[in-house]
């Protein structure tokens, strides 16, 4: 249908929505930054409770308890405040976004339901002018009082952009057991790498975009073939840029050679695996990471592989099986990534780093 469809003005209602829902965000990341609680109880903790030290994480709460002369109660929540302000950052962090991709969303639809009354108007014979008020009506309507189940999926599309969805399938019933505080000390985050995966995936792999044309709707291929256009657009301009195409002052670098003296070299030379480097005027080099563009470092670092390693080949073969195998590279960058920092360590215990 002409309606069911990505359209080029969702993008600037988007934009709009995650602009104006600033102040909201700010208000929300406050509240949580006080009562330690996020608004929809998701977060990338993974953790079966959510305070191991004290009963509350609510510094208003623990300021009553010292003005009424519970000091003792009030002491060890402080001591649990002080020992979680890392995660309450994080949780805080997470709210201030979610509530913009929640907005984001909700304009989002609000433009697609104005678009819907617009076509609408006009296939019942009414001008342009009366089309466009009867959308803008719908549109101001749609945003004062949206639909629950655009509120649901604004909620899921939050959890979404970042990284917390529910997961489903082998990798959904893992979630429990790597929800164990044992299991923390080995792999602290779960859910969120895992998530991270699978929107790499979405990006490489066709997969999602052939479920969506059997079973989904028009808006459903729409999205799912823009995630393969600018995951694999984007892996063939690094994949250039490694290569020495553009500038030699300026490269991109995967997990480098295998040799440990040769990784050493480069180290030496201040150039980081997974990065970008700038050669700077001094002859030293600032490298920006792989990390910092997540999800599509996974398809950074599947590129920069595939480069240097067919840079190196001579056997026509060996490319070829690399070519049908790029997704391979998505376990050697998994260890890089500081949420499997416990899993790198304890491969390189029990079985080297290579």
């Amino acid at each position: 249908g002409p309606t069911d469809r990505v359209l080029m003005s969702d993008a600037w209602a988007e934009a709009q929505g995650m602009t104006l829902a600033m102040k909201d965000a700010l208000v929300l990341a406050a509240r949580v930054m006080v009562t330690e609680e996020p608004g929809d109880l998701a977060s990338k903790l993974d953790l079966r409770r959510r305070q191991s030290i004290g009963d509350t994480g609510n510094i208003v709460e623990i300021m009553e308890q010292f003005s009424k002369g519970n000091i003792v109660p009030a002491f060890i929540n402080s001591v649990g405040v002080y020992a979680r302000l890392g995660s309450r950052a994080l949780i805080t962090e997470d709210e201030f976004f979610k509530v913009i991709a929640r907005r984001g969303y909700l304009y989002k639809q609000a433009n697609r339901e104005a678009a819907e009354v617009y076509n609408a108007a006009r296939n019942i014979g009414a001008d342009k002018a009366a089309a466009r008020k009867q959308a803008s009506l719908a549109y101001a309507q749609f945003l004062e009082k949206p639909p629950p189940s655009a509120v649901e999926a604004a909620g899921e599309y939050a959890k979404k952009l970042t990284f917390q969805s529910d997961l489903q399938g082998y990798a959904g019933a893992m979630q429990g057991t790597f929800s164990h505080p044992l299991m923390k000390f080995i792999l602290p985050f779960y859910r969120t790498p895992m998530n991270i995966f699978q929107e790499a995936f979405d990006r490489t792999l066709p997969f999602h975009t052939i479920r969506a044309i059997k079973n989904g709707s028009g808006a459903e291929v729409d999205q799912a073939l823009a995630k393969l256009a600018v995951g694999w657009g984007t892996a063939i301009t690094v994949t250039q840029v490694v290569g020495g195409m553009y500038d030699e002052d300026f490269f991109c670098t995967g997990a480098g050679p295998q040799d440990p003296n040769g990784r050493r070299a480069l180290r030496n030379a201040g150039i980081e695996p997974y990065s970008c480097s700038i050669r700077q005027d001094d002859g030293s080099y600032k490298n920006i990471t792989f990390s910092r563009f997540d999800p599509m470092s996974m398809i950074l670092a599947m590129a920069a592989d595939y480069t240097y390693f067919v840079q190196n080949a001579t056997d026509m073969g060996q490319i070829e099986a690399a070519t049908t195998a790029l997704v391979l590279a998505f376990s050697d960058y998994g260890l890089e990534l500081p949420l499997l920092q416990g899993v790198q360590e304890f491969t390189e215990i029990f079985g080297g780093q290579y």
